[in-house]
């Protein structure tokens, strides 16, 4: 727990993911270090429900690699388990600064 990395396999960081685990209308393309995910206007991808921690949670992307076109819109779901992560209604859009996780998070990036 404490942090995860989605789409770059070589990275030091404990939890290392693979972004075709994502689900949604937009594609993930690339393998390894080379993973990206591409939105086009109107699509979204969306995260597995991953157990974070509990804590002041901070969302980095574009991390390792350049990103192009419109900043995404960045969104989180969380709760204290699993299933009561994946039954949230709705997302909370991320302010860019840090959100408080309770234990589990889904994240959804969108080109709106």
């Amino acid at each position: 727990m404490g942090e995860v990395v989605w789409g770059h396999d070589n990275a030091t960081e404990p939890n290392i993911r693979d972004l075709t685990l994502w689900s949604g209308t937009g594609a993930v393309s690339g393998s390894g270090d080379d993973e990206i995910v591409t939105i086009e206007v109107g699509q979204e991808m969306v995260s597995e429900t991953w157990q974070l921690g509990i804590f002041e949670a901070v969302i980095d992307y574009d991390y390792y690699q350049s990103g192009s076109g419109p900043v995404p819109t960045i969104e989180y779901k969380t709760a204290d388990t699993e299933v009561n992560c994946e039954a949230v209604g709705s997302f909370t859009t991320y302010d860019g600064t840090s959100f408080t996780c309770l234990g589990w998070v889904i994240i959804r990036v969108a080109n709106e």
